[in-house]
């Protein structure tokens, strides 16, 4: 007569330990593979960090342009001459720095910083001026080199 054996089986131990290493080893390249969740995580904050930047420029672009034709329209209303110049687009933002060209005021590939650390982009301004027509402003943040 044959005992019966409760318990399980060496064969069926090993085959189990081998799907969760299969298991395991699909989800570690899910997780971390040039195509994984990380690396998708990674652009997504690279990819809102430069919206975030560009975003700040455009509005403080957008603000100063408003403010320049309203002094256009109504000088007796300011002490002092509004000018659209990249200069002053920068200095509308306050939670990034850029630092313009000292002598003429552009900027062009100018490193932007964040609380005095480097995001890595680059911020070029491009005043287009139309005879007749108030300025406008080409606002491009690129990653640094």
């Amino acid at each position: 007569m044959l005992k019966e054996q409760k318990g399980i089986t060496l064969v069926a131990l090993v085959i189990t330990i081998i799907v969760l290493l299969i298991l395991a080893a699909v989800t570690l390249s899910m997780v971390l593979g040039d195509n994984g969740i990380v690396t998708k995580a990674k652009d997504a904050k690279d990819s809102t960090n430069k919206a975030d930047i560009e975003s700040a420029y455009k509005t403080a672009a957008l603000e100063l342009q408003t403010e320049y034709y309203d002094y256009l329209s109504r000088p007796e209303k300011y002490t002092n001459a509004v000018e659209f110049t990249a200069a002053n687009i920068v200095s509308k933002v306050t939670e990034y720095s850029v630092t313009p060209d000292s002598t003429t005021g552009a900027v062009t590939s100018k490193p932007v910083t964040k609380g005095g650390n480097a995001t890595g982009y680059t911020l070029t301004i491009v005043i287009n001026e139309t005879t007749g027509h108030v300025p406008n402003a080409t606002i491009t943040v690129a990653e640094a080199e």
